[in-house]
């Protein structure tokens, strides 16, 4: 039997900084049998922290929609309506 190691979880934080900073995201790979997700889960200074799930077919039109919503801040005239 053959092994490998797979990355699975990967955590953003500011540099300098403890994995558990309020200022933490995490992302990891699940899989609840029905195929992987994405988990992205942030604290921010809450208790009860906020997590999403992404399916990968999903994830071109949502980088889309963030990519134009970071375009279009504090600049309107650079969001586009085409995804």
């Amino acid at each position: 039997m053959h092994f490998i190691t797979r990355p699975t979880q990967w955590t953003i934080i500011p540099e300098g900084e403890p994995i558990f900073h309020e200022l933490a995201t995490v992302i990891t790979i699940e899989d609840e049998a029905a195929g992987e997700l994405l988990k992205i889960k942030q604290h921010y200074d809450n208790p009860e922290p906020s997590t999403i799930f992404i399916e990968a077919d999903y994830w071109p039109v949502l980088r889309q929609a963030i990519d134009a919503a970071v375009a279009g801040m504090n600049n309107p005239k650079n969001i586009q309506n085409s995804y």
